[in-house]
């Protein structure tokens, strides 16, 4: 089921990749602007990962639960950022 899971999820990053790579956008952010929140993100997701791997190594879990919470998260936070106002226009 793991190996499904991560087969099935990279295709789905993949997915939304390509097709944020076809947008176009008058320039490239520049590396601050990209580096900064990755740092965050990474910095914010290993404080997470470390307050709730201790709580929640004796619970029981639904794999079917579990399973469908990265899709939710990703499409909520990819979809924001696809229709977020203040997006450069395509050039015509």
């Amino acid at each position: 089921m793991a190996l499904f899971f991560a087969f099935h999820y990279g295709a789905f990053h993949f997915a939304y990749f390509v097709f944020l790579n076809g947008m176009e956008v008058e320039s490239p952010p520049s590396r601050i602007l990209t580096a900064m929140p990755v740092a965050v993100f990474g910095v914010n997701h290993m404080i997470s990962f470390l307050s709730n791997v201790e709580r929640d190594a004796g619970r029981q879990r639904n794999l079917g639960k579990l399973l469908r919470y990265p899709y939710v998260r990703v499409c909520r936070a990819v979809n924001r950022t696809i229709v977020a106002p203040g997006r450069p226009a395509p050039s015509s």
